[in-house]
């Protein structure tokens, strides 16, 4: 199958993932997994704003006041984990939903107790991102 054929096949598919308008905020340190995710975001219509940290992510949170429909975080972050980033924006009102990506399930289900927050286990599918973010969005 050539690069091109791949592409199209790819392009089919998230044709056929649940889609939507609203703006998200991508909270992304991995280079590679942040362009993954947001590609699949944009592809499903959304209006995908990127931070590489939690400190980016506050900044992009308070510069919008109110226009993020979602906020997808990685939990696993250098500084400011996407735990700590959930805590910090629910301390300050921010009701935004929030759906935290992690490789670590265990430890990170038990972190996220009371927070009003969804997890998702890495790696996820894009399809599965997709269904899930429309889950969280209609929610």
């Amino acid at each position: 199958m050539t690069n091109e054929s791949a592409g199209a096949k790819h392009g089919r598919a998230a044709a056929r993932w649940p889609a939507g308008s609203e703006a998200i905020l991508l909270v992304e340190d991995d280079e590679v997994l942040r362009v993954l995710f947001s590609a699949v975001l944009g592809q499903c219509g959304y209006e995908v704003s990127i931070a590489a940290n939690g400190r980016e992510a506050l900044a992009a949170v308070h510069g919008r006041a109110g226009r993020f429909a979602l906020v997808v975080s990685d939990v696993t972050m250098p500084g400011m984990s996407g735990l700590d980033l959930a805590r910090r924006l629910r301390a300050e009102g921010v009701a935004v939903p929030i759906l935290l990506l992690s490789g670590h399930r265990e430890a990170d289900l038990a972190s996220v107790a009371g927070l009003a927050v969804a997890f998702a286990e890495k790696p996820v599918p894009p399809a599965a991102l997709a269904r899930k973010v429309r889950e969280l969005l209609d929610g």
